[in-house]
């Protein structure tokens, strides 16, 4: 999804205007000084969900890539329950039943999630999506992009 689609989902999931749905634009090396959006959040009484994205291609129009979501309600033990409960029953039973309560492909450790993957976490009352896999292309393309041969 490009940006512009993520701001218009989460204005049509939370019944706002896509005015509401606050977005940060920032130079990018990797386009040149180009602005690339690298965030969006919406927050209502209390309730917060931010949308952190990486440039992950050298070409100014390819979108960003959704790196990080992250969901957040206002800390009581209720709400903590009901978001561990809410998330267990949509996604299952976790792959690392510890604090916080971790959801991946693979788990090569019982107490953690094998990295080079997308992950989800619940920890009292966030909900984290994270993908490190975006964050690892950008640096490899950051590298490609400033890599010279030294002119001694």
């Amino acid at each position: 999804m490009s940006p512009a689609e993520v701001q218009a989902k989460i204005a049509e999931h939370f019944g706002v205007s896509k005015a509401k749905v606050y977005t940060l634009s920032m130079p990018q090396s990797i386009l040149g000084g180009k602005p690339a959006i690298i965030a969006m959040n919406y927050e209502a009484n209390g309730e917060r969900l931010e949308v952190n994205f990486e440039v992950v291609s050298a070409k100014p129009g390819d979108p960003t890539a959704a790196d990080r979501i992250g969901y957040k309600l206002p800390f009581s033990r209720e709400n903590a329950d009901r978001l561990k409960s809410a998330a267990v029953s949509k996604y299952g039973a976790p792959n690392v039943d510890s604090f916080p309560l971790q959801w991946c492909a693979k788990a090569s450790n019982p107490a953690l999630c094998d990295s080079g993957q997308a992950e989800l976490s619940v920890g009292n009352t966030d909900l984290i999506l994270k993908d490190d896999r975006y964050v690892q292309r950008s640096m490899r393309l950051r590298d490609e992009l400033n890599t010279t041969k030294p002119r001694l």
